[in-house]
């Protein structure tokens, strides 16, 4: 009986509050600290190929926390817990597998009242891979809902503009929300695909639907209400797949899945003062920044003649 009453206050609670305007998520003077996983996994769907390629993958583990610090500024940054979890542990690279203190650099979310993100500020020196880690965050958390219903709008975000979609459902006692990008319409990035290179020949006699890229991109949120900050994002679960269906070395399909989850853990009342040297911060978009020669983005970074050097080696060993 009791339980019953309490998820009864709770519904008149939340029909009274109704969604807030998406800037409204974060209070001021209050952090929202979350537990976040990001992992990466890469492979080869079984089918009938003799050839068995197990997964690769990696994951890292943390806080990230979210600071209202003015009417258009939040404050973000991320702590790791301990190093990058890689697979098979045979490929780790201890270079590329230390966490810089580039990613632990606080960083600026500029935001629309609306929920949209403008701009991303980073330092003007950060390596591509820590700055598209955190642009990665900023737009798991950018939420343009303001009522419930399904409704379509052209959004910004790591591939541009993209007709994303939101499906906003008011539970009994939270609100669940799911958002799903059609990666096809994105501008300029289509497909989600940002750069491509192959090295053996197109093979013209092939099907279209064989060649085909499948892609995917959703986020699956749940919202709660908060008698002292209004509403706030207390789950958060992004997910993108991509499916190739010709990989060169197996004749299988390659698929590539990423995924970000992200639990609220606590809310802190008295935030520390947080140093952010605007001189140095660069405004950004929230595109992901391409790197198309250097595919580790800054993590291990080699030289033109180092490469060279590996190639010969590789081709004395081939002829050996």
């Amino acid at each position: 009986m009791a339980s019953s009453r309490l998820n009864y206050l709770l519904f008149i609670y939340i029909s009274h509050l109704g969604l807030s305007e998406g800037f409204n998520l974060f209070q001021p003077n209050r952090v929202y600290v979350y537990n976040f996983t990001g992992s990466v996994q890469v492979g080869a769907r079984e089918g009938n190929s003799e050839h068995n390629v197990n997964p690769t993958w990696w994951r890292i583990t943390g806080l990230f926390q979210l600071q209202r610090i003015d009417s258009t500024t939040l404050a973000a940054w991320i702590t790791p817990h301990g190093e990058v979890n890689i697979f098979p542990p045979k490929h780790a690279d201890p270079k590329r597998m230390w966490m810089s203190d580039e990613l632990r650099a606080p960083f600026k979310i500029i935001i629309a009242n609306n929920g949209a993100i403008n701009y991303v500020a980073v330092n003007a020196k950060e390596k591509a891979w820590t700055s598209n880690f955190k642009r990665a965050f900023a737009s798991t958390f950018q939420l343009q809902v303001e009522k419930s219903g399904l409704f379509t709008m052209n959004e910004g975000g790591l591939h541009g503009f993209c007709s994303t979609s939101y499906l906003v459902t008011n539970r009994t006692t939270h609100w669940q929300v799911r958002k799903t990008i059609d990666l096809n319409s994105c501008s300029p990035h289509g497909k989600g695909i940002h750069h491509w290179r192959i090295n053996v020949p197109n093979v013209p006699c092939l099907e279209n639907t064989e060649r085909k890229v499948v892609v995917s991109n959703e986020g699956f949120y749940e919202l709660k209400p908060n008698k002292n900050s209004g509403v706030f994002v207390a789950k958060a679960n992004v997910k993108g797949v991509t499916l190739v269906n010709i990989f060169e070395s197996t004749g299988s399909a390659q698929y590539i899945n990423s995924e970000l989850e992200v639990n609220f853990v606590k809310e802190r009342m008295h935030p520390k003062s947080i140093s952010l040297d605007v001189d140095k911060l660069l405004l950004t978009s929230l595109e992901y920044v391409n790197h198309n020669k250097d595919p580790t983005a800054g993590r291990n970074t080699a030289t033109d003649d180092h490469q060279i050097r590996q190639v010969v080696h590789l081709l004395n060993f081939l002829t050996d």
